[in-house]
């Protein structure tokens, strides 16, 4: 048995710049600004799209078991990448763009079909947007900060900008200007 520890890049180790922190923590805002658009998708397929509620809220009860099991799924990806680029980072890389298709098309809800062709579209579009794409993006995103550095210190300050920042990015995404006067 070795006693032996394992080699760590002293860049690892090393302090992390607060340019390094903020950046990180405005990756946070960014999801934010999406995530806080997505608040007022009931209320758009309802009271927009005329989608009856009753559908609405089944396709975000069942969208909630897919998300639950898709968060485990891409846990264990994450951890079974290997790549040039670290574990996490390709997955950020990867899934930035069909996130942003899957944001257009959760709103693009087609108009003059059945009750139950909208739900069809309803719950693919959603749960690939959500239970897909923004777990594909946003859970290796989270887990950045520990392979960023090995300081728990460092890995806290990560976190702290991340927390504070990330408002920012929901206050972004329902800022409306008051109507003039």
């Amino acid at each position: 048995m070795s006693t032996a520890t394992p080699n760590v890049s002293p860049a690892v180790d090393e302090r992390l710049s607060w340019f390094t922190r903020i950046c990180y923590g405005f990756g946070d805002t960014a999801c934010n600004v999406v995530a806080g658009a997505m608040t007022i998708l009931t209320f758009f397929y309802t009271d927009y799209a005329g989608v009856e509620p009753t559908t609405v809220g089944l396709v975000m009860l069942l969208s909630r078991c897919f998300d639950g099991v898709s968060d485990v799924i891409m846990g264990f990806i994450v951890e079974r990448t290997n790549s040039k680029w670290g574990k996490s980072r390709p997955w950020v890389l990867w899934s930035s763009i069909p996130f942003c298709v899957s944001i257009v098309l959760i709103y693009c809800v087609p108009q003059g079909v059945s009750d139950f062709t909208q739900f069809v579209y309803l719950f693919i579009t959603y749960n690939f947007c959500n239970a897909v794409c923004y777990t594909a993006l946003n859970l290796p995103y989270g887990s950045l900060s520990a392979m960023m550095t090995r300081s728990s210190h460092e890995r806290d300050m990560l976190s702290v900008t991340r927390m504070a920042l990330s408002p920012v990015g929901k206050i972004i995404s329902i800022y409306r200007h008051a109507p003039a006067d």
